[in-house]
Parts: C-alpha cells; structure tokens; sequence
C-alpha cells in the first residue's frame, strides 16, 4: 500500500468492480453468448479508444471522487515520506487515523 500511495494508485479495486458491473449491465445478462460477447467486448474497445482520444486532445474528465476520499489522499501522500524517519508506532497511528472517515 505504502508503495500504490506513493505513485497514486487506487487503493481499492473499486473502478475494476464499477467496470464489470456496467459492463454486465450492457450484456443484459449474466451469462451472454461467445458472440454476444466479443460484441460488447468491440463495443467496450470503442468507447475505450475513443476517451484516450478525449485525454490526447487535452480533454480531462474531472476527479469522480468525493472530497472527503481527495482529502484522505492528500493526507497519505504527506503522511508517507515519514516512514523509517519517525518512530514505527507513531507512523502505523497516523495511518490508522486517517483510514477512520
């Protein structure tokens, strides 16, 4: 986690889960066809290529976010750089005061 903090990756699997919920949603059921399925899979390429479009013409969708998580970020990402300079315990509280919201 130390090291996904650092370079600013998710800490949760959250996004994948959205993804395959409403790519589930536009299959319309739980078990589709092969053919049914490199479809949507098609479609999903699509719409893919066409947001990295969007990103390369300089297009940036805002953080979906809430603030209280943009903030519990912020506060990891300051938290972090202390590891090994400040005493184990008192780095382990800070982290565990700011993973209660």
């Amino acid at each position: 986690m130390h090291d996904r903090v650092n370079d600013g990756l998710p800490r949760t699997n959250n996004s994948v889960e959205a993804w395959h919920r409403s790519f589930q949603q536009t299959a319309d059921c739980h078990h589709p066809s092969v053919y049914k399925l490199v479809d949507q899979f098609r479609k999903e390429q699509d719409h893919v290529e066409q947001m990295v479009e969007r990103f390369r013409s300089g297009y940036r969708q805002p953080e979906a976010s809430k603030s209280k998580y943009m903030k519990l970020n912020r506060r990891l990402m300051a938290l972090t750089p202390t590891y090994g300079t400040i005493p184990l315990i008192d780095y382990l509280r800070g982290i565990a005061n700011n993973l209660s919201i």
